[in-house]
């Protein structure tokens, strides 16, 4: 009787999850003219246009995912083209072009890098970062740093920091030039006094440098 009783249970969570794959496969069929740019992602969906302003490729599935929420809950999906999230590939400025992103781990360095790659291929990019010692440091070092002409290693307030020479010493086999500057707002000062026209600034690393640039000397970049 219980083998019995585990069969039928099988059965019908094969049922649900065939069901599952096919709903899923034909959201999938209905998505359609996706124009991804720096600044966000536009889309079709169930005869619907929609806007997202958050950067990379992998949001346009989170958007994807809460249209369908909203559809069931009766809720008209435009107040996604309101979406915010500060530090997450925000775009905060041109000429130079200023990018905050508060990629901490490889998971996180690898969309910044497919992001990176995809719009500003063949730019000159500086690329300020910070991070905290217990992060995995040369890991998300060998990923972004090989894109940048040049890294300006630096130390966000916080006692679990790494130190810019300890950056240096982590990332020494990426073969990027790496300067080491202690004070965040120096660096960003540094950064804008040397970037050239075409220059793309990206500040990224740990969520303690962002938020320290997003509170201090946001307004000013």
């Amino acid at each position: 009787m219980l083998i019995a009783q585990m069969s039928a249970q099988r059965r019908r969570n094969a049922g649900d999850k065939s069901a599952n794959e096919h709903r899923e496969g034909d959201e999938q069929q209905r998505l359609g003219g996706i124009a991804p740019r720096s600044v966000g992602s536009r889309f079709r969906l169930r005869g619907m246009e929609v806007i997202c302003p958050l950067a990379g490729e992998h949001q346009v599935q989170n958007a994807v995912t809460a249209v369908l929420a909203l559809r069931e809950l009766g809720t008209p999906p435009e107040g996604i083209a309101e979406a915010r999230w500060p530090g997450r590939l925000e775009f905060v400025s041109p000429n130079p072009d200023v990018i905050l992103d508060g990629a901490h781990n490889p998971a996180g360095a690898r969309a910044l890098a497919r992001y990176l790659e995809r719009f500003y291929a063949g730019q000159r990019i500086w690329m300020i970062y910070g991070a905290m010692r217990d992060k995995a440091i040369e890991e998300v070092a060998e990923i972004l740093f090989p894109l940048a002409e040049r890294v300006i290693a630096t130390r966000p307030e916080n006692p679990r920091a790494a130190s810019p020479e300890e950056i240096q010493q982590a990332a020494a086999r990426t073969g990027t030039q790496i300067e080491a500057v202690e004070d965040v707002h120096e660096a960003v000062d540094r950064a804008r006094s040397l970037a050239k026209p075409g220059t793309v600034m990206v500040i990224t690393g740990s969520i303690y440098l962002v938020g320290e640039v997003i509170g201090s000397v946001g307004a000013e970049i």
